[in-house]
């Protein structure tokens, strides 16, 4: 264990620091997210999150992202691990994700899992159907971040769903 303290893990997905997968399409992803509008709202979701579970938020960095700095600003000073990140599930009291495949490392661990989105990705339907399918296949409503934060949910989803985790584990 790699991490000494109990904690929250954040599966960072590429966009809006890099194109991530949009290179591959050739959509201009800079249209369906900001860094403006993505990284305050979601920097305020992890302090009410910390302030609420009492555990720090760390970035499991995404491998087409590479980071300058361990402890970036944009991320509120957070830690930015870029390896092991399967070793830091294990660990994680919590895993959260906009969407991302890598939350089968938190369903295989039996982690609560917080699904999130903003108003900026609910603005674009393919990406919010992602998170909608998501949230469907794993029984959990997510949240979104520009919203004003609810401590009730946040509480819900700290329960590990069994029945839809070996669900998700048998078709995926």
């Amino acid at each position: 264990r790699f991490i000494k303290n109990e904690y929250a893990l954040f599966l960072e997905a590429p966009t809006p620091l890099f194109p991530g997968d949009h290179a591959l399409t050739g959509l201009n992803y800079k249209k369906f997210y900001s860094i403006e509008k993505w990284f305050p709202p979601l920097n305020r979701f992890f302090e009410n999150l910390e302030d609420l579970l009492k555990l720090k938020v760390i970035i499991a960095g995404h491998p087409k992202v590479i980071h300058k700095e361990k402890f970036p600003q944009y991320y509120g000073g957070r830690e930015v691990i870029q390896k092991n990140t399967a070793n830091a599930c294990v660990h994680a009291n919590v895993v959260i994700s906009r969407s991302s495949t890598g939350l089968s490392l938190g369903v295989l661990n039996k982690k609560p899992i917080i699904l999130i989105y903003s108003n900026e990705i609910s603005a674009y339907t393919a990406q919010k159907n992602i998170t909608y399918a998501f949230a469907k296949e794993l029984a959990m409503e997510p949240i979104n971040i520009d919203e004003p934060f609810d401590s009730g949910k946040i509480i819900n989803l700290m329960k590990v769903n069994d029945q839809k985790h070996e669900e998700y584990k048998f078709n995926y």
